[in-house]
């Protein structure tokens, strides 16, 4: 029995031990690609758009993302309420991700101050997280040309990125706003500030978001500042 067991490959055995926890746990059950999907997915003709569709809709209930839970608590040494990370989780379904998505799509292509037209550029310039992705996929449905940003990258780097893309928006996180704030001032022709990632009740995040609006209103340029979710409110109205 040993030497037929060492006569299975190792991606063979891999296989048949995900196959019997699949049998065995339930939840890992449910996280299996479903063929019904794969198929409606794959539908000919389809464009991108209703191939993405067919997926969040085929896995509507499903948890697409996850985010580090946190609480709001006054910070002793300096009086200031801040983020206290806690060691959690909370997710958002697939359904959320694509609701979500749509509604900044349908902001862009309404807001008077916000607007992102077919083929814009659109700059997302911070970490990994569901506002990021929401804002990603967005992309996609508006049409827009999505330009993901690293944080590390040089002010050069990004002088000669913002002067070659020119992009309309600039999205980014609490933490790179200043630096961004910075960039739409000296490029100018942004429309768009979004900072994403934010809570208002956090005196950090506060701050920043308020500086960076006195920074644009004493520079005179045309960006506007927005928060991700006032965005997306303005996105669910329509």
């Amino acid at each position: 029995m040993s030497e037929i067991v060492d006569e299975i490959s190792p991606k063979k055995r891999y296989v048949l031990s995900m196959l019997e926890l699949i049998e065995k746990d339930p939840e890992i059950a449910a996280l299996t690609p479903s063929e019904e999907v794969r198929i409606s997915s794959e539908k000919a003709g389809l464009s991108v758009e209703q191939r993405v569709d067919a997926i969040l809709e085929g896995y509507a209930e499903r948890p697409a993302l996850g985010m580090r839970r946190y609480e709001i608590v006054e910070d002793k040494a300096t009086g200031k309420n801040i983020r206290n990370y806690l060691p959690a989780y909370s997710t958002i379904t697939y359904s959320i991700l694509q609701s979500r998505s749509r509604a900044i799509a349908s902001a862009w292509r309404h807001h008077p101050d916000h607007k992102v037209d077919v083929d814009d550029m659109v700059c997302i310039m911070g970490f990994a997280s569901s506002d990021f992705q929401v804002l990603d996929l967005a992309c996609l449905y508006a049409q827009a040309v999505t330009v993901p940003l690293q944080s590390a990258t040089s002010g050069a780097d990004l002088t000669d990125i913002f002067t070659n893309v020119a992009p309309v928006t600039l999205a980014t996180t609490v933490t790179d706003l200043p630096v961004c704030t910075e960039h739409a001032i000296e490029h100018g022709g942004m429309r768009s500030l979004v900072v994403f990632d934010y809570d208002h009740r956090d005196c950090n995040d506060r701050e920043a978001f308020e500086n960076a609006g006195a920074a644009l209103e004493k520079a005179g340029v045309k960006t506007r500042l927005i928060t991700f979710d006032e965005l997306l409110e303005y996105g669910q109205s329509f």
